[in-house]
């Protein structure tokens, strides 16, 4: 249900989303040691939920956390904050929700008073290579 939630949003914004419901059940029979899942029900149905990755002393939101447009006032919020509730009463220090430059997104997480950490990345490449880079960043943006 989360990950259709997802490619559901994806969708609605023109973004190709590809991570196929058999991808992740692979990948969590595999690794589900390092895999958390967080979901929200209201009133006994499904909202939304957030598959999290858990690796020493932290857990990173992976997939989810997509907003379906339910009656509940705010309900991704308050899924990190139970996430971020549930983490703490089991003594793990820290909650990144990934995709730190996703702009749209940048406000929406600064609520949760995070402790910001500064880091660089740095791109090379050949013109060509920065060329197709761009194209790709665009045609996958359209889906």
């Amino acid at each position: 249900k989360i990950n259709n939630l997802v490619k559901n949003r994806y969708k609605d914004q023109g973004i190709k989303y590809n991570i196929k419901n058999s991808y992740l059940r692979e990948i969590y029979e595999y690794f589900k040691d390092f895999i958390d899942v967080f979901v929200l029900n209201e009133d006994g149905n499904f909202v939304s939920g957030i598959i999290a990755l858990k690796f020493n002393n932290s857990v990173g939101h992976w997939i989810g956390g997509t907003n379906p447009g339910t009656s509940a006032k705010d309900p991704i919020s308050f899924l990190h904050w139970k996430i971020i509730e549930n983490l703490k009463s089991r003594k793990i220090k820290s909650y990144d929700l990934f995709g730190a430059n996703t702009e749209h997104l940048c406000n929406n997480k600064s609520k949760l008073n995070p402790e910001l950490k500064m880091y660089f990345t740095l791109k090379s490449g050949s013109f060509l290579g920065n060329l197709g880079s761009k194209i790709y960043g665009q045609y996958k943006r359209k889906g």
